[in-house]
């Protein structure tokens, strides 16, 4: 079923979740499926990294509910910016209703 924020969702990207691990080694990522989605930036926060305080751009993707998308995966956008996902609500919005997941993420590559 498709919300009523579906006509915004109007970007092709991947999702790439992480393959099992065993051992002490990681597989690395697979493909877990392509979704329509809207991405723009969030608010920005601080970061630090080396000793030296850096911005951490974060960015918010709009998507279908009913979307395939979890904390930890990559999301690779039709320019090749790579993204992680930091949280998922699946929680109700403010209309009540849950229409559509608002997933904060964080650039990983500029």
């Amino acid at each position: 079923m498709s919300s009523r924020m579906s006509a915004w969702f109007t970007e092709r990207v991947s999702i790439y979740r992480r393959k099992a691990e065993t051992g002490w080694v990681a597989a690395g990522y697979e493909l877990a499926g392509k979704i329509k989605a809207f991405i723009q930036p969030g608010g920005g926060t601080m970061g630090t990294t080396s000793g030296a305080v850096m911005p951490n751009a974060t960015y918010d993707m709009f998507c279908e509910v009913a979307a395939d998308v979890r904390r930890g995966d990559k999301v690779v956008d039709s320019f090749g910016r790579t993204y992680v996902v930091m949280s998922v609500p699946r929680d109700r919005g403010v209309s009540g209703i849950m229409d559509h997941l608002e997933c904060a993420m964080e650039l990983q590559n500029a």
